[in-house]
């Protein structure tokens, strides 16, 4: 499981990154092969389970990309459903964290126990669960709670209904809640789409930006906790940029 606890350290450190608004991973925060392959072969082992996912594709991001880090490198499809103006707040990931909350503090805490730890030791699974739980203690933003907003993310579909997206969780790194673990509570969102401005499932892949009523909801699906429920959201699908 050092792999796992690896991808907490870069998924749960990387949300201190966030806050001092760094929008690239630093470089010693790409994850080893070793760790990109194993997620991956999740991923591809969770495909048969429903909802049915598209196969994951070559130039997917790989597993713990952030999604600050790519939204500066893409633009809105051409195909993107037009998102109606108003009087939306656009946040970020960190907009989600209490203030006070640390989670670099937390990864320290336990950073000598995880480099200790033997693949496959009987108290493997206690620690990652210990981890978790402080992490998941977070409380969410109770100033978010009634707004329009707009975030970006990716998506992790909890269903389909002919072929489009329906009910999923928002996540601020590639893969979560696909492979384990999944992100904080307080960095998990449960969107659900308005009818017909949701995307196709082909198109998970990709980053997106939600835009809905934010609630400070506490839910609890079949892939992960959610501190948050976004409603009546639209959904802008993003594209890498071309010359």
């Amino acid at each position: 499981m050092k792999n796992t606890f690896f991808l907490i350290a870069l998924i749960f450190c990387g949300l201190s990154a966030c806050a001092d608004k760094a929008v690239e991973p630093a470089a010693d925060d790409t994850p080893p092969k070793e760790a990109i392959s194993a997620a991956k072969a999740n991923i591809n082992k969770q495909l048969s389970q429903p909802p049915t996912l598209p196969e994951l594709p070559e130039d997917a991001p790989e597993i713990g990309t952030a999604v600050t880090a790519m939204i500066n490198v893409v633009k809105p499809a051409d195909n993107a459903p037009a998102v109606e103006p108003g009087d939306v707040t656009t946040v970020m990931w960190e907009d989600l964290i209490p203030k006070d909350f640390q989670p670099n503090v937390i990864m320290a805490k336990y950073q000598a126990q995880i480099d200790n730890m033997p693949e496959g030791a009987p108290g493997e699974k206690a620690l990652f669960d210990k981890i978790m739980a402080e992490f998941n203690s977070a409380p969410p933003n109770d100033a978010l709670a009634g707004k329009q907003v707009k975030i970006p993310g990716f998506v992790t579909p909890l269903d389909e209904n002919e072929g489009m997206v329906g009910e999923f969780l928002l996540v601020p790194y590639f893969g979560s809640c696909i492979h384990s673990p999944p992100p904080p509570v307080n960095q998990t969102v449960l969107v659900q789409p308005q009818t017909g401005k949701s995307i196709p499932m082909e198109g998970i892949y990709e980053p997106v930006w939600v835009t809905g009523l934010m609630k400070v909801e506490f839910s609890n699906t079949d892939l992960a906790q959610a501190g948050y429920l976004i409603e009546n959201a639209q959904l802008e699908v993003y594209q890498e940029e071309t010359n």
